[in-house]
């Protein structure tokens, strides 16, 4: 049976020192324990751990393709800690499960017939090649597996003698491959063209990075980015021989232990930067920054979120900004784009009740300020809009004859968002 859940978002907005603060809307009525964030192929998807005693935890994965509104959701594996790196595949899904306390630390495929999610390999750390169908594994840290059967069986592709990390692919579908051994002609980063067969060291002077998987973000054009675990940032303008290495200074963002945890470049150039601690600091610890493609011109971009929510990732869809944190999952609105904040709780909105929810044929809209003359539409869980037209009257009535049962949302005005359901 599929669920649906409906979002609350709650506006919060401060003001600091040196100006207005960016405004962002937790995505749920409780600090839900966010664990993935992700976009893949128009749809937003998340994962969120729910204890059930004092070690043990059940992961759920969510599922949404309009902003605010959950499809569904689904749980990953009993007394996990949490699952990472979702991903899809020619009808297959993939995840990475961390389970320090279940003993069932990795790379996991979900079997489409019953809905189980199946242990491949005891490591995590895992690289989808989509366009030559390989999954690629970090089998250990000085060992690199390859799949092409969709998971079913590795091979071994690189060992040495030192460590060895999985990076990314590039636009052109390179990957990116970081070395650390005791023989220091080899140390540094290498690409693989050629479907895996020709290996060519890009990175070997100066090295100084240590990447997270999966840490190469695609920047605007051919450029290319490299975080990792020291707050370092890496970037090159084409995924060659030449890279800069940016240090986030602690001393900038006043804070003692941290680490950058991800970057995400918008349309317009400027860099997104999440920052998490590890270790107590006497600064904020909710830190997202705004930088230039270069880096330069850090400047604060969190100052709505909470203290200590601890930014771990974000990403961009659909006009918001998302950020994962320990206490819930949060947004802020970039462009006009096509949607607007659901339930946002501002001057502008219009306090309206809807009755009886949930309804059958007919709605009745009410609100305390008059809304005669303004715009509605109904627009269903995939964002599309099925029924329009302006508000005759103070008690309005709406017939829903037409439309099948589920949820709903109705959209008064500009700014006012409200959900009902239509029961069978």
């Amino acid at each position: 049976m599929t669920k649906r859940f409906t979002l609350l978002l709650l506006s919060m907005t401060f003001v600091l020192n040196y100006g207005l603060a960016q405004t962002w809307e937790i995505a749920y009525n409780q600090p839900w324990d966010t664990r993935d964030l992700r976009v893949i192929n128009d749809t937003l998807y998340f994962t969120r751990n729910v204890p059930t005693g004092a070690t043990t935890y059940v992961n759920y994965l969510y599922r949404s393709v309009v902003p605010g509104v959950i499809l569904d959701s689904s749980k990953t594996i009993d007394g996990i800690y949490g699952s990472y790196d979702y991903s899809r595949h020619n009808g297959n899904e993939y995840i990475s499960i961390y389970a320090p306390f279940a003993g069932t630390n990795g790379f996991y495929k979900k079997n489409q017939a019953n809905g189980m999610w199946i242990r491949k390999n005891s490591k995590g750390n895992y690289l989808l090649d989509k366009q030559n169908h390989k999954i690629y594994v970090g089998a250990s840290s000085s060992n690199i597996v390859v799949s092409s059967d969709a998971g079913e069986t590795f091979t071994p592709y690189w060992a040495t003698s030192g460590s060895i990390s999985l990076v990314g692919f590039d636009k052109e579908n390179n990957l990116y491959i970081s070395l650390k051994i005791s023989k220091s002609d080899s140390t540094g980063l290498w690409k693989v063209s050629n479907n895996g067969q020709t290996k060519t060291q890009v990175w070997s002077q100066g090295y100084t990075i240590s990447p997270y998987t999966n840490s190469l973000i695609h920047g605007n054009d051919k450029r290319l980015y490299i975080i990792d675990e020291n707050s370092n940032v890496a970037y090159s303008e084409n995924g060659g021989s030449s890279w800069t290495v940016v240090n986030i200074p602690s001393s900038t963002l006043n804070y003692g232990g941290y680490f950058t945890s991800s970057l995400h470049q918008l349309e317009n150039g400027e860099l997104l930067i999440s920052i998490a601690t590890y270790s107590g600091g006497s600064g904020r610890t909710e830190l997202v920054y705004k930088a230039k493609s270069n880096l330069s011109d850090l400047s604060l971009y969190s100052d709505g979120l909470p203290q200590s929510t601890q930014s771990f990732s974000l990403t961009y869809w659909k006009g918001y900004v998302y950020v994962r944190t320990l206490n819930g999952m949060y947004r802020t609105k970039v462009d006009d784009g096509d949607y607007t904040s659901i339930a946002n709780v501002s001057k502008n909105s219009l306090n309206l009740n809807l009755y009886p929810n949930p309804a059958s044929d007919v709605l009745l809209i009410s609100s305390a300020a008059s809304i005669v003359g303004e715009s509605y539409a109904i627009v269903d869980y995939t964002g599309k809009i099925v029924d329009h037209g302006v508000v005759d009257s103070d008690i309005f009535e709406l017939q829903l004859t037409n439309l099948k049962a589920g949820l709903y949302f109705l959209k008064v005005g500009e700014n006012t968002f409200k959900s009902f359901v239509i029961s069978e």
